[in-house]
């Protein structure tokens, strides 16, 4: 998961103990800063929805974690489950690596 996520431009945080990945999306926000949804509303959460629309991956944005002073400060962040069974994942890797394909000139 580490490695196909890599591969995409996403940069994870890997846990050392955990059922979840966090990665930080902030090359995305450079790439794609214009995403659908109101502009007050965090980048995290324009991503993952636009990703699960567009991509077929899911993720939790980060900054809902976090109280509204401080979701600033988490809304470049993203969070994979990785507690799935191995068909998931490879298909989480097929869609990616198609998504990379697609970013590839």
């Amino acid at each position: 998961m580490i490695q196909s996520l890599q591969s995409m431009g996403f940069r994870p945080v890997t846990p050392q103990g955990s059922y979840f990945l966090i990665t930080d999306i902030s090359d995305f926000k450079n790439k794609m800063p214009d995403l659908p949804g109101a502009a007050d509303e965090p980048y995290d959460r324009r991503f993952v929805k636009w990703m699960i629309k567009n991509k077929g991956l899911v993720a939790i944005p980060m900054s809902i974690f976090f109280s509204l002073p401080h979701q600033k400060f988490f809304d470049h962040y993203i969070r994979f489950c990785f507690v799935k069974d191995e068909s998931t994942l490879r298909t989480m890797d097929q869609k990616l690596q198609k998504w990379k394909a697609e970013l590839t000139p």
